[in-house]
């Protein structure tokens, strides 16, 4: 591509062949680094364990007032990549969830999460929060933006020391 100088910038944050870092890179110091297009595949051989390649996906973790809890993972939607992150900080009392389109700037706008508290003894009882995905941002700006909910609020729907909840990912029809 021939651009004038003036808009290099703008390009740079929104070209896919750009390098990319492997979006655990902050959390665990995974080193790769690669186009767009092979971030899936870097995923699948070296992070399986922390992705689920599907627009839902259902976590049971640990919940308790006095402890923080941080977990990091990733969805792969239609060769979309969403970086998902749920945290719970005891200074503030409350519970976050961020989700990251990882790819060209600009481009987390055109989809929505679904976060969803799910009640384990009673199916039909939830609390769902929507918002639209965010673009990605490094590890410690991801909160800024993103589904809060106060920590009493999330304890409504624990069960045996764990809260329940879902993310689902979907594209925004225009």
């Amino acid at each position: 591509i021939i651009l004038p100088v003036s808009d290099i910038n703008k390009h740079e944050l929104e070209c896919k062949v750009k390098p990319y870092n492997c979006p655990f890179m902050e959390v665990s110091r995974c080193p790769w680094e690669g186009t767009y297009s092979s971030i899936v595949t870097h995923l699948r051989n070296t992070h399986a364990e922390k992705c689920k390649f599907s627009n839902y996906k259902k976590v049971s973790a640990g919940f308790a007032y006095e402890s923080f809890f941080s977990d990091l993972y990733c969805m792969v939607v239609n060769n979309n990549i969403f970086r998902v992150c749920h945290k719970r900080d005891i200074g503030n009392q409350n519970t976050y969830w961020a989700v990251q389109y990882v790819g060209p700037k600009g481009e987390g706008k055109n989809f929505k999460c679904e976060i969803g508290l799910v009640d384990v003894r009673n199916e039909n009882k939830k609390l769902i929060r929507m918002d639209v995905c965010q673009d990605l941002t490094n590890y410690d700006n991801m909160f800024n933006q993103c589904t809060m909910l106060p920590s009493n609020v999330v304890s409504w729907f624990t069960h045996n020391g764990e809260v329940t909840y879902y993310c689902r990912i979907s594209k925004i029809n225009n």
